[in-house]
């Protein structure tokens, strides 16, 4: 966390990306970031925290690096972190795990009653 406090930006251009933990903690630290279209990064960055850019177009992510640098004080870094820690804090997780974990429950007890299991 130091090393990323320490930063102007953050830039992780990676071709595959899960969930792109790493990206919620930079923004959590209020910097803008530059990534890559790649699954994990597109719901997480968007014009008011960083850039997207597509996979492997080395001339985007130049254009990012230089837009980034050149507007590096435009960034609010409070609003940043705010912004992530409204989506991704603990809580909202928290909140939307449970909801998805009531629904699977739900689901399994509407399969459950409408047909019949056999053991044996």
């Amino acid at each position: 966390v130091y090393q990323m406090q320490q930063c102007d930006a953050f830039l992780l251009p990676s071709a595959h990306e899960t969930f792109g933990v790493v990206y919620i903690e930079a923004l959590a630290c209020g910097k803008p970031v530059i990534g890559a279209k790649n699954g994990g990064a597109d719901g997480i960055i968007n014009q008011t925290n960083g850039i997207l850019i597509d996979v492997d177009n080395i001339t985007q992510l130049i254009s990012a690096m230089k837009t980034i640098y050149g507007n590096i004080d435009n960034y609010n870094n409070i609003e940043i972190s705010k912004g992530c820690i409204s989506n991704f804090g603990q809580k909202i997780i928290a909140s939307r795990l449970l909801d998805i974990y009531e629904r699977a429950v739900e689901s399994v007890g509407n399969h459950s009653s409408s047909s019949q299991y056999k053991m044996g």
